[in-house]
Parts: C-alpha cells; structure tokens; sequence
C-alpha cells in the first residue's frame, strides 16, 4: 500500500467497514435467532401445556364415562335385583292364593256336603216323625185325641215346609227366605188337608224376604190361625171365604187372616196349647197380634 496511502486506508477502512456490517448483521440474526428459538420453545410450551389440558380432559371424560358405565350397570343389576325378588314375591302370592282359593273352595265343597248330608238327615227324621205321628192317629179311636195328634202333624209339616224350602234352594247357607212362597206352600197344604171346596181361599202376598230364625215362628203362627178358621170360623157353604194378605206398611210387614164366618173367640175354640203357642211365637218374633170379631174373624201379624 506504499503506492497509493490514501488507496489503502480507504480499501482497508471499507473491509474494516465491511467486517463490521458483517459483525453487526450476523448478532442481528443471531438475536433473531435467538428470539425466534426462544418464540418456538413458547409456543412448543403452549402447545405443550394445551395438549396436556386436552389430554386431562380426555382422562377426566374417560373416567366420567367409565364411572357412568359403571353406576349405570350397578343400577341396572340392582333393578334387575329387585324385579326378579317383585316377581319372585307375587309368583309367591299367586301360588299363596291359588292354594288359599283352593283351600276355600275344598271347604265350601265339604261345607255344601255336609249342609246336604245334614238336610237329608233333617228331612229323614221329619218324615219319620210324621209317620210315626200318622200311626199313632190311626191306632186311635177317641176323635179329641185324634184331632190333637192331627195338630201335632201339622205342626211338624210347617217344619218340613220350611225345611224343604231350604233344601230346594241352591245356596243352602243363606240366612233369608222367600216367604210369599213359603206362605204359599202352607196354604195350599192346609187347604188341601181341610177339604172344604165350599170354602174360596183368597191369597195375596206381595214379595217379601224374612229372616230364616222368623220363619218357623211366622210358619207356626199361620198354622194355627189358618187351622182354626178351617175349623171354627168357616160354614160349609158358597159364601165362606178365607182371606189371608202379606203386604208391607212403611218399614213393617202385615199379614192378615180374616174369614167371614160368624165371629169366634180364641179361647173358645182354639186348644190351650194353640193359643199358647201363638203368644210364645209372637214374643218371638217381637211382633204384635191384633184380633177383631167383626163380621167375622181377622188377625193381623205385624212384623
């Protein structure tokens, strides 16, 4: 550089220049470097932090699912549980029941024989009783005595109405009767026993159900009124008419025998052991009896 001094300095102050350019360009892009380095590791961190959240998020929502999958199927083997022991409890119940009905319909079958074997028995020990009372009337020669034993008879067939009224029925364990029909029944054979076709019996009984234990009573009552207007309070003529209603009056029930005979007295006719047994079945029956003589003979049974 002797030749040209200024040549040199200048040459060598633009390489100095250069070097420096170079130096300062290269911490330039190494600070860029530096920043970008540290910017990646950033945003690797973030990434970083963000996909543990996501992985987080992903463990927690399996674990909620696996503990949803597992409450869901405790639930279901508990409900399972449960309706297997409910169906298990009413198959218990059903057989319980079936063997219950069963047990019941054993009894009301041995109930229903035995209410049958027991009818049959009643029935066989009436019919005994009225033969035997029927030989003792023919054995007889004394007409009181004859006429107490027919009494006697006739009692024991109110009895045997009552019975076979019952008998005939399907339910044999019921506690009421029919007694426009049991009515019906003593009448026809009281009228058949007394034969008197002079006589017009004229019967009007509405539709009445009574209480078994005041049937017989009531029967018995009948059998006694009914007898003795045959007997006493009746002419054989055109004109004798027997009346005899069943009609019910408010919350009471009434029936009424009347003839149009000439008027009778009960102790004058009637045997002291009738009169007797028409106070006793009264009382009973907690009933009242009324008695009137006009234009013949009426009672009233008020029940």
């Amino acid at each position: 550089c002797l030749v040209g001094s200024e040549m040199c300095i200048r040459d060598r102050y633009i390489d100095i220049n250069e070097e420096l350019l170079n130096i300062e360009k290269q911490e330039v892009i190494n600070e860029l470097q530096i920043k970008y380095e540290v910017e990646k590791k950033e945003r690797e961190n973030q990434l970083l932090e963000q996909k543990t959240e996501i992985d987080t998020l992903k463990i927690i929502q399996q674990e909620t699912s696996i503990r949803y999958l597992r409450y869901t199927a405790i639930a279901s083997f508990i409900l399972i549980v449960v309706a297997l022991l409910l169906g298990y409890w009413f198959y218990l119940l059903s057989k319980k029941a079936q063997k219950q009905a069963l047990v019941e319909k054993e009894l009301a079958a041995k109930e229903k024989h035995f209410n049958i074997e027991q009818h049959h028995r009643i029935k066989n020990h009436l019919q005994l009783l009225a033969g035997l009372l029927s030989f003792q009337q023919r054995k007889l020669e004394n007409i009181a005595a004859k006429e107490v034993i027919q009494e006697s008879s006739n009692r024991v067939k109110v009895i045997t109405t009552l019975h076979q009224h019952f008998y005939q029925s399907n339910d044999l364990s019921k506690t009421v009767i029919q007694l426009d029909t049991y009515l019906e029944n003593l009448i026809a054979n009281l009228s058949l026993l007394f034969k008197q076709p002079e006589t017009k019996v004229m019967v009007e009984l509405e539709p009445v159900q009574i209480d078994a234990d005041k049937a017989l009573p009531l029967g018995l009552i009948c059998n006694e009124l009914i007898t003795n207007a045959f007997k006493y309070g009746l002419s054989n003529s055109d004109t004798s008419i027997l009346h005899i209603t069943l009609e019910k009056k408010q919350q009471k029930h009434e029936l009424s025998i009347s003839d149009n005979g000439a008027g009778i007295k009960g102790s004058a006719h009637s045997s002291s052991i009738g009169l007797e047994l028409i106070d006793q079945m009264v009382k009973q029956m907690d009933a009242k009896l009324n008695q009137q003589n006009d234009s013949g003979t009426s009672y009233t049974l008020i029940f």
